[in-house]
């Protein structure tokens, strides 16, 4: 029984090594159509990252030139966006006053708006993630004057908005905004034409303009009106001649053209000011554009010769000094 085992395995044995041999060697397997390489898709998703105002700069106090010039105040800043500077969409700024709001239409007397903030310099040392932003405003003579007592002055409210519509923004408080009294008349001399000794010239009237930001007071003060004699030899001027003079306070000033008794007072050597004259200040201006009516006051004024006066051609002066009448 052993032995008819070995052989049926050995029969077994002898088959399988001739199927080998018949097949010949074992090579690797190449199949038609087969793929012998694979090119995987990488996706990732970079975030876009809202820029950032990193520092800011200032004109701390805004000195305004007199009416109609204007004065250029300026809030600079610097930004950084993760996603590169070139994301930056837009930067703009609301100049405005503590006392109103940060939104509304641009008022020369309250509120000033860059719609587009100029770019700087990279300022990036190659990183590529920074920019300087200069954002600046032409402000009227009539800004709002900005006291210590206002409680914070002006503000600068800067924004900047990035290509997939990220936003931020900072605030710089405590702009001063300096208290403008200014004052001009529309001619620069009071001609009283030819008077008789013993009359009274007629009203000559002066257009008093308030170019401030603040209701002005006024004070008048005048000079002797002096003899003027030509210098021989037909040189051009005039010289004081010490014979005559026509005194100061002879010049009557009104705030109406009729002179009454409550309108008229006598022009002083020295000053005196009204204290309650109260020119209303403009609460629009725009450049150099004729002021609002309600800053503009006439005054008259007249000359009393009294008999005995020198024939002759006399000249003074009358001063009028604006002060704040707030």
């Amino acid at each position: 029984m052993n032995n008819r085992r070995r052989t049926v395995i050995g029969v077994l044995i002898v088959l399988f090594a001739l199927a080998i041999v018949a097949r010949g060697p074992i090579r690797d397997a190449v199949y038609s159509g087969a793929v012998t390489s694979v090119t995987l898709t990488t996706t990732a998703t970079v975030t876009s990252i809202a820029p950032t105002i990193n520092s800011t700069a200032t004109t701390t106090s805004i000195d305004l030139a007199a009416g109609p010039d204007q004065t250029t105040a300026w809030c600079n800043v610097t930004i950084h966006d993760d996603n590169g500077n070139s994301d930056i969409h837009n930067v703009n700024a609301t100049l405005y006053y503590n006392g109103t709001t940060l939104v509304g239409a641009d008022d020369t007397n309250l509120r000033y708006v860059n719609y587009t903030c100029h770019p700087g310099s990279a300022a990036d040392n190659g990183s590529g993630v920074w920019r300087a932003y200069n954002c600046s405003f032409t402000l009227n003579y009539c800004a709002h004057v900005a006291k210590s007592t206002d409680g914070g002055g002006w503000v600068c409210s800067v924004f900047v908005n990035d290509t997939s519509g990220g936003r931020n923004s900072s605030n710089i408080t405590n702009i001063a905004v300096n208290t403008l009294v200014a004052i001009n008349t529309n001619q620069s001399t009071v001609a009283y034409g030819s008077v008789a000794p013993g009359g009274t010239s007629g009203g000559v009237e002066i257009t008093i303009t308030n170019w401030g930001n603040v209701v002005m007071d006024l004070a008048h003060a005048g000079t002797n009106m002096t003899n003027q004699s030509e210098i021989s030899g037909g040189q051009a001027g005039f010289l004081p001649n010490p014979d005559g003079q026509i005194n100061v306070s002879q010049q009557n000033y009104s705030t109406e053209s009729a002179f009454t008794a409550a309108s008229a007072m006598k022009i002083p050597n020295g000053s005196i000011t009204n204290a309650t004259y109260n020119l209303p200040n403009a609460t629009a201006c725009v450049g150099s554009a004729a002021s609002q009516a309600g800053q503009n006051r006439s005054a008259w004024y007249r000359l009393n010769v009294v008999p005995g006066q020198a024939p002759s051609t006399y000249q003074g002066y009358i001063i009028l000094t604006a002060s704040d009448g707030t």
